[in-house]
């Protein structure tokens, strides 16, 4: 996942010390909820592995904390591009996607 860019290298390195089988259970994990654990649940999810076996629900305690705190939407490129214009920058984008976000929220309510 670090080759492809869906998880930062240093989280990586950090989740690289955990058993096999608890990778596999983390990989899991993350599939089922669609997140990445942050740099600070990966020390987390490290420290509790060096004193006993992870677990799927320890795994989901770690990050469930955090991800009610904080959420982190990407949107891969290739998708956003085929909305706007090719001279379109980053910013120009997200002043779009926003302005439609607003104006979805007002519709729907919301402040």
């Amino acid at each position: 996942m670090a080759d492809e860019k869906k998880l930062p290298f240093n989280t990586a390195v950090e989740l690289s010390y955990l058993r096999t089988e608890e990778q596999q259970i983390l990989f899991q994990y993350m599939s089922n909820h669609n997140m990445v654990p942050s740099m600070k649940q990966a020390k987390e999810l490290k420290q509790i592995s060096k004193e006993q076996m992870l677990t799927y629900s320890e795994i989901d305690q770690i990050c469930m904390n955090e991800s009610t705190e904080k959420v982190q939407v990407q949107i891969p490129a290739k998708k956003l591009k085929q909305y706007f214009p090719e001279t379109y920058t980053k910013d120009q984008m997200e002043e779009i996607i926003f302005m439609l976000l607003a104006s979805w929220a007002e519709r729907e309510g919301k402040e």
